[in-house]
């Protein structure tokens, strides 16, 4: 039996409650307890969580609720006594009180006795050995209104190098690392932070219980004690807190490169209002693409985006002349993360920056090929086949419009046969790298076509696998070259009844990805091989684990449309192989919602 909790379910992203309700509504699994708990008062009927609860529900799952609110008086006093270890009877007019002055909040009243214990209203005799307090001064005592407002107080006792310490950590949010500690006490720069030792004044907040100290990590206690330390910094100041802060951690970021990255680009955007010198915003738009770029590394779609658009806000109107290179980069990165969003709306206002600005084809071909894949995604593949081969006709590699598409096929198909002729596989895998950029460009946008032109035209699929092998032969191999010879096995097999060079050029694809190590295409390769051309010779059983990584590969690498696909097979394969109908349904319900969310 497993429990799993998780606390202040409200800040739950989307994919994390997807993958909750995934788990809560799996039949197989008889042996998990989920606790999750959130703020009532956060949550109304159109939050994402409240949204998920009711579709929970509605999968037949039972959700026992339990409210849970402010101690009674009767509580209060429990707690209390247990707390200073004293009989409940002789607590009650200490109870009492701070009931009184708390309402029986269980956050209020652990910093209300702190509260009265540091200001001598509560203490421990020595002589009787017993705990007493001063109910009349306990009574006089002004109570804070909210939490926030109770920890502000107890902050402000604390020796004024603690405060300034905890309004450091504040500005990370609920923790922070000791690396981050030690890159913002580095250096000469450390006169700014009014604090001499860093880490001794937070041992000070950590015996006070504002925070705790785990291992390598500073957390506070609770967020209102952390929102109470970041509101002691006034609000003029703290662009310029964020700043310094980003500043140093960038600066002495050897400890950890790529936590420091994220860190420093989140201080650092944050403190952006207060840059005067358009050096450093430009520095910082060209941080926020590195970040973008490793989030997309990690299939992190979302931070991807804010992260160029971020860089792009920092931009003035004059950046596609005087900061053509990263304006580039920027417009043409962030069109291809709003696409993996499903943003298309923004997405094309990002393409239309770059067609408007691109100085030549080659700066437009990244943005071509994020259209061509954003038009076959949305279904408009007539319009992603128009599109992608009117930029290969400028690449080079223009196609015929002839009604006897039939007849073409069986010339380059001819072509094709003759370029591979006595060439063995081993052979065909030895030749040179593809080193002509537009060629490169060519095959990588015959391989978004070749997925588009599939589901709506087989001869023009035929003619652009068909060329991509021709290329291949002529002037090296590249990353697609693996998808073109895969896709070639299906051609041979269904068109030209060759089934046995089918399974060869299939079986080639597979050992191009193994000995080049490349993953740009194995999420289509994968997909085409064993949705295709495996299931011919082996169970369909076999297909699904390969499925799942091709649609795992395809998510993190950007491919989104191929990974639809895997993961549209994997829920036919699953069928096929005779699995219970309940676990094809959750899995088909799984990927349809995903399908969804990307559009």
């Amino acid at each position: 039996p497993l429990v799993l909790f998780l606390d202040d379910l409200q800040w739950a992203d989307p994919l994390s409650l997807d993958l909750i309700e995934s788990l809560v509504t799996d039949t197989e699994n008889g042996s998990l307890l989920f606790i999750g708990c959130y703020r009532d008062n956060e949550v109304d009927e159109g939050h994402p969580l409240a949204t998920k609860l009711r579709s929970i529900e509605k999968r037949q799952v039972q959700i026992t609720n339990i409210y849970v609110g402010d101690l009674n008086k009767e509580d209060t006093n429990e707690l209390i006594a247990d707390l200073i270890q004293s009989p409940p009877n002789l607590t009650q007019s200490l109870s009492n009180a701070v009931y009184l002055k708390t309402s029986g909040n269980v956050l209020y009243i652990l910093q209300f006795l702190s509260s009265i214990y540091a200001e001598g209203y509560l203490r421990f005799s020595l002589e009787t050995k017993q705990w007493q307090w001063d109910t009349l001064m306990i009574n006089s005592k002004n109570i804070a209104t909210n939490a926030m407002e109770l920890s502000s107080h107890k902050i402000l006792r604390l020796p004024k190098q603690t405060q300034n310490a905890l309004k450091l950590i504040a500005c990370l949010g609920y923790c922070c690392e000791e690396f981050v500690i030690y890159s913002m006490t580095a250096g000469n720069d450390t006169g700014n932070i009014g604090c001499v030792d860093l880490i001794a004044s937070l041992e000070i907040a950590v015996a006070e219980g504002l925070i705790g100290h785990m291992g390598s990590c500073y957390k506070f206690a609770h967020d209102q004690i952390q929102l109470a330390a970041y509101s002691l910094i006034p609000k003029k100041h703290r662009a310029c807190v964020h700043l310094w802060i980003g500043n140093q951690v960038w600066a002495n970021k050897s400890a950890s490169p790529e936590k420091a990255l994220f860190i420093a680009v989140g201080q650092l955007n944050k403190g952006a209002e207060a840059m005067k010198d358009e050096h450093e915003r430009i520095e910082l738009a060209g941080l926020n693409l590195l970040a973008a770029q490793k989030s997309k590394s990690l299939a992190a779609f979302l931070p991807a985006a804010f992260y160029l658009n971020t860089g792009i806000s920092l931009l003035d109107k004059t950046s596609w002349v005087d900061q053509y290179n990263l304006s580039l980069q920027l417009f043409s990165a962030c069109a291809e993360a709003e696409f993996c969003t499903g943003h298309f709306d923004e997405m094309n206002k990002k393409l239309q920056e770059v067609f408007s600005n691109a100085r030549c084809l080659d700066d437009e071909l990244y943005a071509f090929f994020t259209l061509t894949s954003s038009l076959m995604a949305q279904g408009k593949s007539y319009e992603a086949s128009e599109a992608g081969l009117l930029v290969l006709s400028q690449l080079g590699e223009a196609f015929p419009r002839h009604s006897d598409m039939k007849s073409i096929i069986v010339v380059e198909f001819a072509k094709v046969k003759s370029l591979c002729e006595g060439k063995t596989n081993g052979e065909i895998l030895a030749l040179k790298a593809m080193d002509d950029g537009h060629k490169i460009a060519a095959m990588r946008l015959m391989y978004f076509l070749a997925h588009s032109s599939f589901l709506g035209c087989h001869d023009m699929y035929a003619l652009i696998v068909l060329r991509m092998v021709q290329t291949s032969m002529n002037h090296g191999i590249c990353d697609e070259s693996a998808f073109g010879f895969c896709a070639l096995g299906i051609v041979m097999g269904c068109m030209f009844k060759d089934t046995d060079g089918g399974r060869r050029f299939g079986q080639l694809a597979l050992h191009f990805l193994k000995i080049k190590e490349t993953n740009k295409c194995f999420s289509g390769v994968i997909t085409v091989v064993y949705t295709y051309l495996h299931p011919n010779y082996h169970h369909y059983r076999e297909s699904l684990e390969p499925l799942e990584k091709a649609y795992e590969s395809g998510m993190i690498n950007g491919d989104v449309a191929m990974a639809m696909s895997a993961a549209a097979q994997i829920c036919f394969h699953e069928f096929q192989c005779g699995e219970e109908l309940a676990k094809v349904e959750t899995t088909t319900t799984k990927y349809m919602k995903l399908m969804m969310a990307h559009k």
